[in-house]
């Protein structure tokens, strides 16, 4: 998966950057977003990928296929060059 290289390239990247990560559900980090008590959230949703709340402005999303090699995909077969080492 991407997300685990995500915070150490970032903090790599600017050594006065603090990363920190927060597990929660979708309406409790949407909700710490429209606070401002977290900058970035990564959310997980199945289509139709809706808005993750009503209020206005609307959050900006992006919508990202998973791999397939992905466990969230579905598809629990590894193959390609892609596919994550099974020992890491």
């Amino acid at each position: 998966m991407v997300l685990p290289v995500i915070p150490g390239r970032l903090a790599a990247s600017d050594p006065h950057l603090t990363v920190t990560t927060v597990e929660g559900t979708t309406p409790g980090l949407t909700r710490a977003l429209r606070a401002g008590s977290i900058d970035l959230a990564v959310l997980t949703s199945r289509p139709p990928h809706r808005p993750p709340d009503d209020e206005s402005p609307r959050l900006h999303t992006e919508t990202s296929r998973t791999p397939n090699w992905s466990p969230r995909s579905g598809d629990r077969r590894v193959r390609g060059p892609h596919a994550p080492d099974a020992t890491a």
